[in-house]
């Protein structure tokens, strides 16, 4: 997404909603390891991890003003992605640079507000997407790319905890306690 949709380049400004997941986190280091400016929301429980990805400035999602502590960090964006669904057009569009890009890939059933006049009075894009739209290139060229950034050690997961088959059981009333954080893998 932030390569194909967003015309990533190295130096600039991105926020990431969502980087204490799966998809947001990996495009926190995405971002990180092409040399762009990177800033998150995620929930506090969460800071340490992006933090420790290379995220410049962790916001809680909960706080009704942090598009304004990202724009003081930041300076005006270059990229918006929302990973978590919860974009609010009417409070971000002021803070893109011109010819800005928001990516959309989360939020099925959100209706979205456009403020037309600052979209096309700077040039700004909208782009939505879905991996599952993706060509057979588009996803050999992305695995490549995220195989090598993982043999460098500048792309990882979050485990959470290791159970044995026997302890299935276990293991979803862990994962269902909401006590977890990140993947849990059941070996034999």
């Amino acid at each position: 997404g932030l390569v194909r949709e967003g015309h990533l380049q190295p130096g600039d400004r991105v926020f990431v909603g969502g980087a204490g997941g799966a998809v947001g986190s990996a495009a926190l280091q995405i971002a990180v390891a092409m040399e762009a400016i990177v800033a998150v929301s995620a929930s506090p429980e969460d800071e340490r991890w992006c933090r420790s990805l290379g995220a410049s400035l962790v916001v809680d999602y909960h706080d009704a003003n942090y598009q304004e502590q990202v724009a003081r960090h930041l300076g005006p964006v270059d990229i918006w992605w929302d990973t978590s669904g919860n974009l609010d057009l009417a409070a971000v569009v002021p803070l893109m640079n011109r010819g800005g890009r928001i990516l959309l890939t989360a939020g099925m059933e959100h209706i979205l507000e456009l403020p037309a006049g600052e979209f096309y009075t700077r040039d700004i894009s909208l782009r939505g997407f879905s991996i599952s739209n993706a060509s057979v290139d588009d996803l050999a060229a992305a695995a490549h790319a995220m195989n090598h950034l993982m043999r460098e050690g500048r792309l990882r997961g979050r485990g959470a905890a290791t159970y044995r088959l026997s302890e299935v059981r276990q293991a979803y009333e862990d994962l269902a306690s909401g006590l977890l954080r990140g993947r849990i893998v059941i070996i034999a």
